[in-house]
């Protein structure tokens, strides 16, 4: 029971705060005149300097995504290379039991 106490009064307490953080940027928000802005707390968390969450451009989101094809291109051709690797073994190995036969 004590801890249910507790637990509600730091949750009431965290969503106080979200609400009086969201109020408050949302009046900032309105004398903005950039529609694609957005409040909220996903807006102030990327604003703050010691947050790993960042905005991308859409010029960053492409180099990450190139850098993750280029990255897999790279696996496919390991891959690749390792399997012609097994079926040539495979052939060789097949090739000493027909001469042993």
């Amino acid at each position: 029971m004590p801890a249910g106490l507790i637990f509600s009064i730091i949750a009431g307490a965290g969503q106080g705060i979200v609400n009086l953080q969201e109020r408050t940027e949302g009046e900032e928000n309105n004398m903005s005149s950039d529609p694609t802005a957005s409040s909220g707390v996903l807006q102030w968390l990327v604003k703050q300097k010691w947050s790993p969450v960042g905005v991308l451009t859409n010029d960053q989101y492409t180099q990450i995504l190139k850098g993750r094809i280029l990255n897999l291109d790279v696996d496919i051709a390991m891959i690749d290379d390792r399997i012609r690797d097994i079926k040539q073994h495979e052939e060789s190995l097949g090739e000493v039991t027909e001469r042993r036969k």
